[in-house]
């Protein structure tokens, strides 16, 4: 019953959390922070809160709370630590590269070449290339020749999916009957659910690049990998997330890495 009503004395001070949170949320989507930033800004202000809310519950009401003095000390100490690890943890982005010369105004559609799987998950390629594929024509910069079309041209010259690569020559004369300015490669690295703890949680691991068609340059280069899920999600198993969801989010902030976020 204590708990009950401890939660009923601070319904006013949770909804107002709770508003801000939203406000916070819609901020965030329109300026598109990235979605690391964005998770582990909001377990910040969460541990910040039940802190500040905690000694002040200790202050007003000591005699109910037996933490006091040194002991109520050593718990912030320990708190602000806490937050501070679940906010920095796997705090990062993609590693990237961008040639330097690079000039994509002259590229206007791409194709995507069948991706190579090196998870033990099958049908792994084929999901996250077609997440890849639905973010290029998301952002409106190349368009994407279709993925059945592409698979089919390159068989026919000589392409072995199992090796997820295509020479220069083959690059040449695929670009001709596909009329495409490059190519976007990639390999899945990871691709599930793994196991720690006794408990699981998603994860997915990417590379991509983009290749000029004639050059057979590499234009651009990114490789990253995302858990879905921070420390306080592995210890209390709370917001997890799937595999797919994961992959929407890793490649969203690949792609930032070429096109500005």
């Amino acid at each position: 019953m204590k708990f009950v009503s401890f939660l009923a004395e601070n319904k006013k001070t949770t909804t107002k959390a709770r508003r801000h949170e939203i406000l916070l949320g819609i901020f965030f989507s329109c300026f598109r922070v990235p979605s690391w930033f964005r998770d582990r800004f909001f377990l910040f202000g969460s541990g910040l809160s039940w802190l500040s809310f905690f000694g002040r519950r200790s202050r007003e009401r000591g005699a109910e709370i037996p933490l006091k003095g040194k002991q109520m000390n050593r718990l912030n100490v320990t708190l602000c630590v806490l937050v501070f690890l679940l906010f920095f943890s796997g705090c990062g982005g993609p590693m990237s590269y961008v040639h330097p010369t690079a000039d994509l105004t002259y590229i206007t559609t791409v194709a995507i070449v069948p991706f190579k799987n090196l998870t033990q998950e099958r049908g792994a390629e084929g999901k996250v290339i077609n997440v890849v594929a639905a973010e290029v024509l998301r952002r409106g910069v190349f368009d994407v020749v279709e993925l059945g079309e592409v698979a089919k041209v390159l068989r026919e010259e000589g392409f072995r999916e199992e090796e997820g690569m295509i020479s220069k020559t083959m690059a040449e004369r695929a670009a001709k009957r596909l009329g495409v300015q490059a190519f976007i490669v990639g390999a899945v690295e990871e691709y599930g659910v793994s196991r720690a703890g006794g408990g699981t949680y998603p994860e997915v691991s990417l590379s991509l690049k983009l290749i000029d068609a004639t050059s057979y340059k590499i234009l651009w280069e990114a490789t990253d990998s995302k858990k879905g899920g921070t420390v306080l999600d592995r210890l209390l198993g709370i917001g997890k997330k799937s595999p797919s969801d994961l992959s929407k989010e890793l490649v969203e902030e690949m792609f930032d890495t070429l096109f500005g976020g």
